[in-house]
């Protein structure tokens, strides 16, 4: 009897995990080994169930898997896209200061400024450290040292944003951009988006006036008057925008007073 009831159970555990129902346990004509036989094909419809919970609950896991990193693969995808619109160059950093993500345009401008090496500049790829790289610049060059302390201010919370002006002339082009870092909250901590936009129009457009103005001084130096530029406001007071040396000598007003309003001329008079 307790071989046949041994052959009967010989890899019971196998068959009930294989097994979609419960395991076919045949009569015997013994008593005592057909009560063995029946706690056998108790405890296997208990366990073949629990298979089945078992195998149920790893497919809905797998499912959940599935759904979650096709969800994660569209909010990445998405991201990118949003950080590819954008003209301005852009990278994310974490709070060590290593590049976790860049734009397109970031990565173009890169590729742009390889030099002769046709090497990308250094902390400009992804898993590079920007905070090493500005840290390496020369100093007072292109606002390096500057830059890394600022971002390192936003990574630890003391500044809620930084911005600097700074030159990034090539052989060929004059060049100036305005780096902006923002706080940003990353899966494993906080880490930065900078973005560097480039403001060369504005710099020189600024550089003309500034010529302009000076050409302007010249001239009016030359002339026995005064030369101004007279602004009256919508509310009716008046103000003089420039006004020429001449109106120190002739009237004892520094000209640069006389750019909120024009009524202290008319005291000295």
């Amino acid at each position: 009897p307790l071989k046949r009831l041994s052959a009967l159970t010989g890899d019971l555990p196998g068959r009930i995990a294989a097994a979609d129902g419960e395991v076919e346990l045949p009569a015997t004509g013994l008593v005592e080994t057909d009560h063995l036989a029946a706690n056998f094909r108790v405890m296997g419809a208990a366990l073949s169930a629990r298979f089945r919970d078992i195998r149920l609950a790893n497919e809905t896991l797998e499912e959940r898997v599935r759904e979650r990193t096709a969800e994660l693969t569209r909010s990445e995808r998405f991201t990118l896209a949003v950080l590819n619109s954008v003209p301005a160059h852009i990278a994310v950093i974490d709070q060590g200061g290593t590049i976790v993500a860049v734009s397109d345009s970031w990565r173009k401008f890169a590729l742009d400024n390889c030099g002769a090496t046709g090497e990308l500049p250094p902390g400009t790829q992804e898993g590079a450290n920007y905070l090493a790289a500005c840290s390496g610049a020369r100093a007072g060059e292109d606002g390096g040292a500057e830059a890394s302390d600022g971002i390192v201010a936003v990574l630890r919370g003391h500044r809620s944003r930084f911005t600097l002006e700074y030159p990034c002339h090539s052989p060929t082009t004059r060049r100036w951009f305005l780096m902006t870092v923002t706080p940003v909250a990353l899966q494993d901590g906080a880490g930065a988006v900078i973005t560097h936009i480039d403001i060369t129009e504005r710099k020189l457009l600024e550089e003309a006036q500034k010529e302009a103005l000076l050409r302007l001084q010249r001239i009016a130096s030359q002339v026995p008057g005064v030369v101004y530029q007279y602004l009256q406001r919508p509310d009716g007071s008046a103000c003089f925008p420039y006004a020429s040396e001449r109106m120190r000598h002739i009237y004892g007003v520094d000209p640069e007073d006389l750019q909120m309003h024009y009524t202290l001329m008319l005291c000295h008079r």
